[in-house]
């Protein structure tokens, strides 16, 4: 019995501390956040940062804020994979669609100009979009924050199935043994 406390103990602990990755495109970058189930930021965290091919592309790590943002050279989707350390690891992608426009070279100086002048209207506009949509994006890292979080009744009525589960078990081998 104590060990199946110690091990249910153990289980919880562990799924507390269940890491999560959110990752959005802001102003030409891509910002990837990693914060526990229970809300805390990952501090320190690497980030590495695959192509398609699963090469590596790049290799970071969050800020104090669990933060860590970088401009992509490609236009590929990207498979991005936080460590936060001990086995705490959690996986994102981002399709090529949704990446900021990336400037090639030129053919000629007449597509040149034209070009940018389309591609700084196309920037004038996402960092516009990205600016308006940043509210957006913190409602839906505390909606994704608040879901994966383990509330007490939760806990309790777990350990509840549990208990019943041996009550079951030990009458029926009180039964056996009669």
């Amino acid at each position: 019995m104590r060990k199946s406390l110690l091990f249910l103990a153990l289980f919880w602990f562990l799924y507390a501390h269940k890491v999560n990755l959110f990752v959005y495109v802001k102003n030409n970058k891509v910002y990837c956040e990693g914060y526990y189930s229970d809300g805390k930021r990952v501090k320190g965290g690497v980030i590495e940062v695959y192509d398609q091919g699963k090469k590596k592309l790049l290799v970071g790590k969050t800020d104090e804020q669990g933060i860590f943002s970088f401009v992509p050279k490609t236009k590929k989707d990207l498979r991005i994979v936080l460590d936060a350390g001990i086995g705490h690891r959690a996986e994102a992608e981002i399709k090529a669609e949704e990446l900021p426009i990336i400037e090639e070279e030129n053919k000629a100086e007449k597509e040149a100009a034209e070009k940018i002048k389309k591609e700084e209207l196309e920037k004038l506009v996402s960092e516009i979009i990205d600016e308006k949509l940043t509210p957006i994006y913190e409602l839906l890292l505390k909606a994704e924050k608040e879901k994966n979080k383990i509330l007490l009744r939760e806990i309790i009525s777990g350990i509840g199935y549990i208990l019943g589960i041996f009550g079951i078990i030990s009458l029926f081998l009180k039964r056996k043994n009669v």
